[in-house]
């Protein structure tokens, strides 16, 4: 039976806007003025928060360059992670063969059963890899596309 990994997150409507992910923010209280660095955002939650457990999810995923040379990972962030791999954050070979565009991937709540799914893909020959990113994805589009796209918030009108 697997060992499944819960993590706990707030229920929160939104966060207020003094709150970004590692920055430092003041904030006034009573005239006073205290200064508080936040890590990320689940640190400056107030104690009156309920918390649901949201079970872990672990990704097994397949990158292909636009020669589709491929690479097989695995992650529990995916948006994170392809984009650390289209940025070439950490070089090595996904930045060396430009191996940016997601094709392929799995969702799995144990971690060992993605770790055990990666080995065995890693283990395959090239014709069962492309043979299994074409059941799904036959033209190789970027699963990823549009992910990184800046929003852009259209103003409101204002009404007489």
């Amino acid at each position: 039976m697997p060992l499944h990994v819960y993590r706990k997150v707030p229920l929160l409507r939104s966060f207020g806007p003094q709150v970004r992910d590692d920055t430092i923010f003041a904030k006034s209280r009573n005239g006073k003025s205290t200064i508080n660095v936040v890590t990320h955002g689940t640190d400056s939650i107030p104690a009156n928060v309920q918390y649901a457990y949201v079970e872990k999810t672990y990704y097994v995923y397949i990158l292909s360059s636009q020669r589709r040379v491929l690479y097989i990972g695995i992650t529990s962030h995916i948006e994170h992670r392809v984009g650390q791999h289209k940025s070439h954050a950490f070089g090595g070979f996904t930045a060396k063969y430009n191996v940016t565009n997601l094709v392929y991937f799995e969702r799995y709540s144990s971690v060992g059963t993605a770790i055990r799914r990666e080995k065995e893909l890693k283990g395959w020959r090239r014709e069962k890899k492309i043979a299994l990113i074409e059941v799904d994805n036959l033209k190789w589009r970027d699963l990823s596309y549009g992910w990184y796209q800046p929003t852009r918030l259209i103003p409101l009108r204002k009404t007489s």
